[in-house]
């Protein structure tokens, strides 16, 4: 018999950032349902798109699992008297489990003899349990949000259109909802919307993907990277950034690769920034010739091409970049010096000062530390000045717009005022590594002012008492005690960390950030 399980599950459009995060868990959230429920299989396949959850199981069992448990009854003296013979009390046990004598073993444990009985559970046929574990486990998935679409109790990321589930090629009938399982899934919802009838896998995935519907995510990935090729002449390039690949991925159904362009007078904008707006608003791919940006880009749609999807996404770029241009364009009516100024309206941490203190801070253990590694006079100026301007690209506009354009974006803006590549440069790399994957700063003045940075914080937060525990640590303190430990074993620095804690320790006591006394703070 055709053990083959289908569950489909068709909704509105689901957001690609929660898919990308459910992408790595719903095979184990699946997994771990049928083993809660004592069924066995063969194989597991999970495929999501924008608007749907693609479930197969393979030779999923008929039945589940029986399952046996011992359980200790009363003591020995209670069951039996001193004869031998079974007591008021014993009969009454029996009667109460609906049990015989064969049902029974004795068994000795710490605490004396026992009377031990096993109880097996007969499993449940799967068809009865499916509606039970479908329910489980989209009760169980990681939702950010969930929202009510009807009048039923049902609560999902986005409303339910449509359910799909068959067993052994016949429907398991139950609702989700006021949806009820049936047979009928649906192609594309702009270019194929009529039904399709399910009945085996394979059958469902040739008739989605002649209905418009990719179904793996990977596949479409791969399309992705190979159509953004043929869409573009072989001189041109793509920014084949993997996270937006992943996000795009997980936007459409099929994937269609939509060639734009917008007009060169933005290109006066840094490309940093140019690039971000977008990769960030419009979730486009930037083009490139020769490793100079152009005026080109290109977006992945949910249909075919055609001048109006063109249109409108340049349209809403073209706002974006006149947007990008004003902050550009006002940023730069001051120095990046200037900035530090109002970093005294940024708050630190709690009690610890505006970020112009740990600035100063920042500049004092910098300078320590480059003492140790024994730089040139120059080479400490570089520093210092580095440490001097790492946070001032926080109060510009660019950074407020696009917050993950720090330090880039203090980059730039040292370079545009002149300051020296060593500098520029470490102003962008004092905050690497950001995550484990992240490479490290190559800089010296990009090594000591993350050194110093970090150490600052991890002290800080020390003293406030916001140490991270076994389950959180939201103030990073152990990402940032893992990027100094990588950091001064990758270039095999001679430092004395006990030294520069106790010189960032003085920092916060001449600052009088803390209540503690000096000798009470170094014990």
């Amino acid at each position: 018999m055709n053990n083959e399980f289908i569950l489909e599950i068709g909704t509105e459009e689901l957001p690609a950032r929660f898919l990308i995060q459910l992408n790595d868990q719903i095979e184990k959230i699946i997994s771990d349902h049928l083993e809660q429920n004592r069924t066995t299989y063969t194989g597991l396949e999970v495929y999501l798109t924008s608007c749907r959850i693609l479930v197969f199981i393979k030779n999923l069992a008929g039945q589940q699992n029986d399952v046996s448990e011992e359980i200790q009854g009363p003591p020995h003296h209670v069951f039996y008297n001193e004869k031998g013979e079974i007591t008021d009390s014993g009969k009454k046990y029996l009667r109460s489990k609906d049990l015989t004598f064969r049902d029974i073993t004795i068994k000795e444990t710490t605490r004396g003899k026992y009377i031990f009985t096993v109880k097996t559970t007969k499993g449940r046929a799967t068809n009865e349990i499916i509606p039970v574990m479908v329910n489980q486990f989209l009760r169980s998935l990681p939702l950010p949000k969930s929202m009510r679409w009807d009048n039923s109790d049902m609560q999902f990321l986005r409303p339910i259109r449509w359910l799909v589930c068959l067993y052994q090629g016949k429907v398991v009938k139950f609702n989700i909802g006021n949806i009820t399982a049936s047979s009928a899934s649906y192609g594309h919802k702009f270019l194929f919307p009529g039904k399709i009838k399910v009945t085996t896998i394979n059958k469902l995935k040739n008739d989605l993907k002649k209905s418009y519907v990719m179904v793996d995510p990977a596949e479409r990935k791969k399309f992705i990277v190979t159509a953004i090729k043929k869409s573009i002449s072989q001189d041109l390039t793509v920014d084949q950034d993997q996270g937006l690949l992943d996000e795009v991925s997980f936007m459409v159904e099929y994937p269609f690769v939509q060639l734009c362009e917008f007009e060169k007078k933005y290109l006066s904008i840094p490309s940093d920034f140019l690039s971000t707006s977008i990769k960030h608003h419009q979730h486009a791919f930037p083009v490139f010739k020769k490793n100079k940006l152009t005026h080109y880009f290109v977006v992945i749609v949910n249909n075919k091409p055609n001048p109006t999807i063109k249109n409108g996404n340049e349209r809403v770029l073209r706002a974006r970049l006149n947007d990008a241009k004003f902050f550009f364009e006002q940023d730069r009516k001051i120095s990046l010096e200037k900035y530090n100024t109002r970093l005294k309206e940024i708050l630190f941490l709690n009690d610890t000062g505006t970020m112009l203190d740990k600035v100063y801070r920042i500049r004092h253990i910098s300078i320590q530390i480059g003492e140790m590694m024994n730089l040139s006079t120059e080479e400490k100026k570089n520093v210092e000045r580095c440490a001097w301007l790492c946070k001032a690209d926080l109060l510009t506009n660019i950074v407020y717009e696009f917050p993950e354009l720090q330090g880039s974006a203090g980059r730039i803006y040292a370079e545009l005022d002149k300051e020296k590549k060593g500098v520029s440069l470490g102003i962008e790399e004092h905050y690497r590594p950001r995550n484990v994957d992240d490479v490290l700063p190559k800089t010296s003045e990009g090594i000591i002012v993350a050194l110093a940075d970090r150490i600052d914080s991890i002290v800080g937060c020390f003293i406030k008492d916001l140490k991270p525990t076994g389950s959180q640590d939201p103030y990073q303190v152990r990402r940032s005690t893992l990027a100094v430990v990588n950091i001064i074993l990758h270039y095999k620095l001679n430092l004395r960390i006990d030294k520069i804690i106790e010189k960032t320790l003085d920092q916060y006591i001449d600052q009088k950030l803390f209540e503690h006394s000096q000798n009470s703070v170094k014990k």
